[in-house]
């Protein structure tokens, strides 16, 4: 079966429409855990790209692996030139975020 052929066992979703809602799914997990982290909700955004953007061949599992990824673009504002050019710090420990849930990542490293 050519993979744009009908794909799920129902005959419902092709293959990119699968790939695509995936995408989607992979990017929006990013985007809580960066707003569970403290970043303003306001501030996130998400964009899926599905199959349509690889960055390596899929016709081996080491290129389908590189392919399912999630990308992530920080964008800063003028604040963290202006703390540069006052203190002289270009990096800086991440702040205390006392009222973020815990992840899964930190319950696994206390084990």
């Amino acid at each position: 079966m050519h993979q744009d052929e009908r794909w799920a066992k129902d005959g419902s979703q092709t293959w990119p429409d699968y790939s695509q809602a995936l995408s989607k799914r992979r990017a929006e997990a990013a985007a809580r855990l960066l707003i569970e982290a403290g970043l303003p909700a306001d501030r996130v955004f998400t964009v899926s790209r599905g199959p349509d953007v690889p960055i390596a061949d899929n016709k081996s599992r080491e290129g389908q692996s590189r392919n399912r990824r999630v990308e992530i673009d920080v964008k800063t504002t003028g604040a963290v030139e202006k703390v540069h050019r006052e203190t002289g710090v270009v990096e800086a420990p991440a702040p205390a975020t006392p009222n973020r849930k815990p992840t899964k990542a930190d319950r696994k490293s206390k084990s």
